[in-house]
């Protein structure tokens, strides 16, 4: 049977393309992980079940979003 979602072990470069953005935001779950102006960011921490990453990037008054469902296994061994 095939896997019907994105799985995801260990920390994880998000990396987002864009142009003409001119700020970034990520989301997990709705909570707000990073603003910035950077493409990729890195999460890293613990984490076991279903997430949603959602990404909106802002120029001006213009918005676009995209999100992606995931299960995440990151247990934090360093």
């Amino acid at each position: 049977m095939p896997l019907q979602r994105t799985v995801i072990v260990g920390k994880i470069t998000i990396e987002i393309e864009t142009f003409n953005i001119d700020e970034i935001e990520i989301y997990i779950d709705n909570d707000l992980k990073y603003p910035g102006k950077e493409t990729k960011w890195i999460f890293d921490e613990k984490s076991l079940g279903k997430h949603e990453i959602k990404a909106i990037g802002y120029r001006g008054e213009r918005t676009c979003e995209d999100k992606i469902d995931v299960f995440m296994l990151n247990v934090g061994w360093r």
